[in-house]
């Protein structure tokens, strides 16, 4: 009798483990597609520090990331509407750009895209290296 308790048990757990693997093979999921087209944004500041906002590329992702390269390269802050977070993110880490969320109108989700710190060069790393620490005690 215990034999069959143990071995219930154990196909109960077996039945448990297995609905994730039978739900992704009974069906797929649908993709997931921003409900408005994406957006993309350029931030500029005046000189006394108000920040204007001029549309640049209104579409399709392949447009509007293809926009928001060039505005990239240039080294510009700019704003991306209707993007997903791990397109943003993928961006960022690829072109050295910092993102944070920006106030969204309604449920757009909203980036704000700014250049990140420029990293310090090999040759700068070597002179700091070099240089012995004064701040001890001797």
């Amino acid at each position: 009798m215990s034999v069959k308790i143990a071995f219930s048990g154990i196909s109960d757990f077996l039945d448990l483990a297995l609905i994730p693997i039978r739900s992704a093979f009974g069906h797929a999921l649908p993709a997931c597609e921003p409900k408005a087209p994406r957006k993309v944004v350029l931030v500029t500041q005046t000189r006394d520090g108000v920040s204007l906002e001029n549309s640049v590329c209104l579409g399709e992702l392949e447009a509007c990331q293809a926009a928001a390269l060039e505005l990239m390269h240039s080294k510009r802050s700019l704003v991306l509407e209707g993007f997903n977070l791990e397109e943003v993110a993928a961006l960022c880490f690829n072109h050295n750009y910092r993102w944070r969320f920006g106030p969204t109108p309604g449920d757009r989700s909203r980036y704000i895209i700014e250049p990140g710190v420029k990293p310090l060069s090999t040759e700068d790393n070597s002179r700091k290296a070099s240089k012995p620490s004064s701040g001890g005690i001797e």
